[in-house]
């Protein structure tokens, strides 16, 4: 016979706690249209939403050959910047220098629109008047950057993440964005890096926690510096420059897996360079970072994977379970009308 009151307290059960797998073909790919759409929308989104608002924001559309620099390198499974930024051609065919945001987390908690909000919130800490950053600014002066006008995304799978020791089981998110801000950066920053030195015999400098040599924007009345182009959402539009093109026959030469040569068992050497904005971390702070064996593709798990909420959500399972037992034998020796049975 059953009891109608404990089924129905473990259908509450099942629906309220729920587990989950890791699965490495649930993430999209850049050709994946709600992906490319997703990604294109929530940059639009808070770039024509700025405060102030803007007078000169380019609207942003998709480019395939930054999607697949940004796949490449989110392959690699390596929590820091794409080493080929500022190096001409290696990085896209048409923009000689392109900007990164990277967004690293457990699988579960990734989606585009968080990612980029997380880097959008950064703003908090930027003071647009002074230009100066209290904490990390470059990932929301780059989404809001007006001049950048493409982007290109990816998403990889990674069981483990070189510089992020702790976390396993990744989404391991990566924007490209073309033309970049970077470049005037970088110099400006070689030549205060330069005086410090000469200086000081140790200096220490730290880019982000200071003022920004320029705004990424200019205020005024949205569009009113569109230079004639179609304003859509607070966003200047065109539609030469926002055309799709194809970049079928391009792609980066040290993308190993696209020209057939063997992958490196470990990420690449990153070089000396000055940093651009720090990729986003959404787990306590790790160790210092040191080399883990990573090979540009991660290989499918071969079993479900489960970190610390997954076993949480599992102890919490078996508790429940244990609870609802419990519960049911004292409401049945104390109300032994109220259980009905067929």
């Amino acid at each position: 016979m059953k009891c109608k009151l404990f089924s129905q307290l473990w259908l509450v059960l099942e629906f309220s706690i729920c587990c989950y797998t890791y699965d490495q073909t649930s993430l999209p790919d850049t050709e994946d249209q709600q992906f490319t759409q997703d990604c294109v929308k929530t940059h639009n989104y808070f770039r024509s939403r700025v405060n102030p608002s803007a007078s000169n924001m380019l609207r942003m559309t998709w480019d395939p050959a930054l999607a697949k620099t940004a796949k490449a390198w989110a392959k690699r499974c390596h929590f820091n910047h794409n080493i080929n930024l500022g190096t001409p051609g290696k990085v896209h065919p048409k923009f000689t220098s392109v900007g990164e945001n990277i967004w690293t987390g457990s699988l579960f908690l990734f989606s585009v629109k968080e990612a980029v909000k997380k880097w959008y919130d950064e703003v908090k800490y930027y003071n647009f008047e002074s230009r100066a950053c209290t904490k990390v600014c470059g990932h929301y002066t780059q989404v809001v950057w007006a001049t950048s006008y493409k982007v290109g995304c990816a998403v990889q799978y990674c069981q483990s993440v070189s510089g992020f020791d702790e976390l396993s089981n990744a989404a391991h998110f990566v924007c490209n964005y073309g033309p970049a801000y970077i470049i005037f950066l970088i110099f400006v920053k070689l030549i205060i890096l330069l005086v410090l030195m000469k200086s000081s015999p140790t200096p220490r400098y730290h880019w982000y926690n200071g003022n920004y040599p320029v705004k990424p924007y200019k205020t005024g009345s949205p569009c009113s510096e569109c230079n004639g182009e179609k304003c859509i959402d607070n966003l200047c539009e065109n539609p030469e420059r926002d055309q799709l093109l194809s970049y079928s026959n391009w792609s980066p030469d040290w993308d190993v897996s696209e020209h057939g040569t063997k992958s490196p068992s470990k990420a690449p050497p990153i070089l000396p360079q000055p940093n651009p904005p720090h990729p986003t971390r959404f787990t306590p702070k790790p160790k210092s970072p040191h080399s883990i064996p990573l090979s540009p593709s991660a290989p499918t798990p071969s079993h479900s994977a489960c970190d610390s909420y997954c076993i949480t959500v599992i102890v919490l399972r078996l508790l429940s379970i244990l609870f609802t037992f419990g519960a049911v034998a004292i409401l049945f020796k104390k109300y032994p009308q109220m259980f009905v049975y067929e």
